[in-house]
Formats: structure tokens, C-alpha cells, sequence
């Protein structure tokens, strides 16, 4: 959705590094099998589908688990 901390930062621009670095910091404290990346179904969301896709590729890049779920 648009309120997590990684999501904001899709919508307002921040760069992949900047992102990666958070993704890091919970890689750190969780460990990397337990960092998910949350994408959801929310057509009436104009920049979900831009969060969604974002995540997907970064997944694909750097080996994140996905998960759906919904509000």
C-alpha cells in the first residue's frame, strides 16, 4: 500500500539505492529470508501498479520474496 516506509519511497522518487539501503537494515535485523517485499491489488490506486512493478523488479534483481495481501 502507499503508507509502508518502502512504498512512500517509490512514489516519491527516491533512488534504488536509497531503498536498497533500507532493505538492508532489515536484512540486518531480521535476516534476509524474513524481508519481504508487499505488493497489492488496489486498481482505485493510481501508483499501485508503479509499486507493484517496482518490487517485482527489484525481487528479481536482488532475490526478495514476494507477498500479497490486501487491506
Amino acid at each position: 500500500n502507499h503508507t509502508g516506509e518502502s512504498s512512500q519511497h517509490v512514489t516519491t522518487g527516491k533512488g534504488e539505492e536509497f531503498i536498497r539501503e533500507r532493505s538492508g537494515y532489515y536484512e540486518w535485523l531480521f535476516g534476509k529470508d524474513s524481508v519481504f517485499l508487499e505488493i497489492q491489488e488496489h486498481p482505485d490506486r493510481g501508483a499501485q501498479g508503479k509499486i507493484n512493478d517496482y518490487f517485482v523488479n527489484l525481487s528479481k534483481k536482488y532475490g526478495y520474496q514476494v507477498v500479497a495481501t490486501n487491506d
